[in-house]
């Protein structure tokens, strides 16, 4: 008897896409549960509370953006009022940057922060795993005691799901991707999303799609631009005037945390502020146009796909206003990249870059409980990234194209 049409292999589940998504959920059960008790006492996720405080007042249909939201994250995390020139812990994203805590809000906030930091781990782990040539616990184990890495997943900050979603996007781009639709409009879509963080994402968003057109992942560029406008529309349907509110936010922000672009910092400290902001200008100018002579290269196939990544990370970085220390979580993406794909771990060139950054991290942050520390400490460790990042210039050389999974006809 006829039941019906074929169902297509675009739908069709695997055994091992099975097996990996049941072995996730356990994991997610047992971590969140373990998170939970050991937390308890002393409940993480400063930073995932400001988000949780907006959610909760978007559900009751008050502006997240407000000063009696950021008082009440003040008084939780400060246990008073912040001083004018304090962090206010005010929420300063999109409003579609809440979709994943959505589920979270009906949770009381002891178990929704160590539901999302066991969420953020096990994607950051699994990212890694998907980038990886080969099963290497260590190299999944290690990556968390990166200390930007670390710290983010303390304070439940974003950056950390958004690294994520760029860490398994270009690998899917690049070597482990399928032509399937579903998975080239999961991409875009995730892409799309991680633009709630633009300081952090964009100049990496724009690489990526352009690495989708480059190897005709047409439906990853359409889907980012469907999930953009579809995340702008439900924000304006959710706060319509949530534009001038959160710019007014940011506003506020670079006021009272006196931020200024990492670059223009590292000047500061050489020269007075004056000339520091017109040589930011000229280095703005001078990154440009060799971004735009190496992105010609690299679009040529005369640089491979993971230095321009690298060279992207550089510039990010750079221009990314200062803040806490996981923003260097921008580097360390082309970084991890690099090493998930060796094929020889524990070869010396590996074993040194990988190891030597973490204990390179790891110096910087006892360090940095020292009275007295250089106020450059936190950067100290891009050091070791620019002599990665030049050696890796000189010795790479164009991969051959990878070979994609088609599916089944």
């Amino acid at each position: 008897m006829k039941l019906g049409p074929p169902i297509p292999e675009f739908y069709k589940p695997t055994y091992k896409a099975a097996a990996a998504g049941f072995l996730f959920l356990i994991c997610f059960g047992l971590l969140s549960v373990s998170i939970y008790w050991i937390t308890q006492e002393n409940t993480l996720g400063s930073d995932f509370y400001i988000f949780y405080l907006a959610g909760n007042a978007i559900h009751r249909n008050e502006n997240p953006y407000s000063d009696e939201i950021a008082e009440q994250a003040q008084r939780s995390v400060y246990k008073r009022l912040a001083n004018p020139e304090e962090d206010q812990l005010a929420f300063a994203y999109p409003p579609y940057a809440l979709l994943p805590v959505i589920p979270l809000l009906f949770l009381p906030f002891e178990w929704a922060q160590a539901v999302w930091m066991a969420l953020c781990i096990l994607l950051l782990v699994s990212a890694v795993f998907y980038s990886s040539a080969r099963l290497r616990p260590w190299l999944l184990v290690s990556v968390l005691f990166f200390y930007p890495i670390s710290f983010g997943l303390i304070l439940g900050n974003f950056a950390i799901p958004i690294a994520a979603v760029l860490l398994a996007c270009f690998s899917a781009l690049t070597h482990q991707a399928s032509r399937r639709k579903s998975f080239q409009i999961l991409w875009g879509v995730l892409l799309a999303w991680t633009t709630c963080k633009p300081q952090f994402s964009w100049l990496f968003v724009l690489f990526l799609l352009l690495l989708a057109i480059q190897k005709k992942f047409f439906w990853v560029t359409f889907s980012f631009a469907i999930g953009l406008a579809f995340f702008l529309f439900s924000s304006f349907l959710i706060l319509p005037g949530w534009p001038q509110a959160w710019y007014n936010r940011l506003t506020q922000y670079s006021e009272y945390n006196q931020t200024w672009l990492m670059i223009t910092f590292f000047l500061t400290q050489m020269m007075p502020l004056k000339p520091a902001i017109l040589l930011t200008i000229i280095a703005g100018a001078t990154a440009l146009v060799a971004t735009c002579w190496i992105g010609r290269r690299w679009w040529d196939g005369k640089i491979p796909d993971l230095s321009m990544l690298a060279w992207i990370a550089l510039i990010v970085f750079l221009f990314h206003p200062r803040g806490k220390s996981y923003e260097q979580i921008t580097y360390l993406i082309p970084l991890i990249l690099w090493t998930s794909r060796q094929k020889r771990f524990w070869s010396w060139a590996v074993s040194i870059t990988w190891f030597g950054n973490l204990l390179l991290f790891g110096i910087t942050f006892l360090i940095s409980l020292t009275p007295n520390q250089p106020v450059t400490l936190i950067e100290w460790p891009l050091a070791g990234y620019i002599l990665w990042l030049i050696w890796l210039l000189m010795t790479s050389k164009p991969e051959p194209e990878a070979k994609l999974l088609q599916p089944s006809q």
